[in-house]
């Protein structure tokens, strides 16, 4: 019950945050990094860009698969009249004249066809009623109908569009569908990113503060000390010194600190002022990454990699159109049914007599001066760029993430190491500075012990920070959730 209090809690807050900043006026609240990565990617502009682009690629793939379903087409002319003077032979006279018309048609026909990818021909299946009536003397009238008719049309050796679209369509939406979620990953590591310069920041002046809070009191226990002739001048003076620094340095991280707060409020579109302590977290479940396992990960699922297999295979569909289309072609209908014209309505369905087409084509190029063959080299030359340049750039991206991943197992070690360097910094200053005001330690053992502490404490947040950085740049690269073992996915905005 507790657990779902705090949720609704959490989620309440960050609503209020997003929706009424300036009721948070003077506020200090404490954010956790998954929470800025919540308000981040909700109203990331990049975000909301790859949306709209995800759902353009999307509705363009239903219409490339309903493309490739039987399509119906009922098309008519209700009626058409025409009064005019034509030209007819006088057979009679052996001369051309010109002899008054007048008419009115009409027409209805309906049409299902059915594309074949795997031989890019058209199979059609029609039916069809025409009626005309000339007006004159004799108003003589006719119907022509075609009951049902079965053709198919289909190129031998011409480009075949519908094999290629098979090909590069459901790989378009693949890569739409993976840039979307390469933007939200993009979004959260650059709110990682920015999260981590501002949690240093607050860090550094947490540290100034205690520095300025030590430097206080030691310069107290200096002049009392001083007093008594344990110290001397010299180690008196080198103490203010150190007091006049801390608060300089306070003073200028302070400074730094809202700086880098404006611009992370700026980030997650959160108006002025807000003034949010970040909590800094440990570091992941996950210790180490399998480099090979990455890699295989990022060709699988990385968008620029896919695109890059794209670009390929386009390259590919334009040389082989440019082969088909400048080279020896032929195609060739084929087509069975009935048709009949007659004088009255029920005698044009009646003894219908069969109706047979064959029509053969062919295309054979004799002379174009070399423009055939220049363009299918400069198409060779252009796919053989294309596959180089896709190589090197997988290539470019198989080494970032080998190096990514290496930098990452390697990171943990050192954490690990220096949290620890980290705490014995912290015992060995707190016991100088007991030490130091009992009068048993002198000034620059002191002050090294402090320098000291405050580096191994430096050391700490910005390998936390590396960590966590190098964590989301693989997931990133990879879109893999290494802690669930599953690729990355997201609602996708579909309506």
């Amino acid at each position: 019950m507790e657990k779902t209090y705090n949720k609704i809690h959490k989620f309440i807050l960050l609503l209020g945050i997003t929706l009424f900043p300036k009721q948070a006026l003077g506020q200090v609240l404490n954010m956790r990094l998954d929470q800025c990565i919540e308000i981040a990617i909700r109203q990331s502009p990049e975000v909301l860009k790859h949306k709209h682009a995800f759902l353009s690629s999307y509705w363009l793939y239903k219409a490339y698969q309903a493309g490739l379903k039987p399509q119906a087409v009922l098309q008519t002319t209700p009626i058409e009249y025409s009064r005019t003077f034509i030209k007819r032979y006088d057979y009679t006279q052996n001369i051309d004249i010109y002899r008054p018309q007048r008419y009115w048609a009409t027409s209805l026909g309906l049409s299902v066809s059915q594309s074949i990818p795997f031989t890019g021909g058209t199979l059609t299946l029609s039916s069809g009623l025409d009626y005309i009536r000339n007006i004159g003397t004799d108003n003589n009238e006719q119907y022509s109908t075609v009951p049902v008719s079965l053709g198919y049309s289909q190129s031998l050796f011409g480009y075949n569009p519908l094999k290629w679209s098979k090909k590069i369509e459901p790989l378009k939406y693949q890569i739409a569908r993976q840039k979307y979620i390469y933007a939200m990953e993009s979004t959260i590591l650059e709110t990682v990113n920015r999260f981590f310069d501002l949690a240093l920041l607050q860090e550094e002046h947490r540290m100034a503060s205690e520095t300025l809070h030590s430097c206080d009191s030691l310069y107290s226990a200096g002049k009392e000390r001083y007093k008594m002739s344990a110290i001397s001048k010299a180690d008196l003076l080198a103490l203010q010194v150190d007091l006049i620094n801390a608060e300089n340095a306070s003073v200028q991280i302070a400074h730094q600190k809202e700086e880098a707060l404006s611009s992370f409020l700026l980030f997650l579109q959160i108006d002025k002022p807000m003034d949010i302590e970040l909590e800094i977290p440990p570091l992941p479940k996950i210790s180490s990454i399998s480099p090979q396992k990455a890699v295989s990960l990022m060709q699988t699922n990385n968008p620029n990699v896919l695109e890059a297999h794209m670009q390929v295979r386009e390259s590919e569909q334009d040389l082989e159109r440019i082969r088909k289309t400048t080279g020896v072609d032929a195609s060739f209908s084929v087509g069975i049914g009935f048709n009949k014209a007659a004088g009255k309505f029920h005698e044009a369905y009646s003894h219908l007599p069969r109706q047979d087409y064959f029509s053969m084509s062919i295309k054979v190029p004799i002379l174009d001066w070399g423009a055939g063959k220049s363009k299918r080299n400069a198409a060779k030359s252009n796919l053989e760029q294309i596959r180089i340049s896709v190589n090197q750039n997988i290539e470019d991206l198989k080494e970032k993430v080998l190096q990514t991943t290496l930098r990452f197992n390697q990171n943990r070690i050192l954490t690990d190491k220096a949290q620890k360097a980290f705490q014995m910094a912290l015992s060995s200053y707190q016991i100088y500075k007991s030490r130091f005001i009992l009068g048993k330690e002198d000034v620059s053992s002191v002050t090294l012990s402090l320098n000291r502490q405050q580096e191994a404490q430096r050391n700490y947040q910005q390998a936390l920070s590396d960590y966590w950085t190098y964590y989301y740049t693989i997931r990133t690269l990879t879109l893999y959730d290494f802690e669930k073992e599953e690729n990355l996915s997201y609602t996708l905005p579909i309506y």
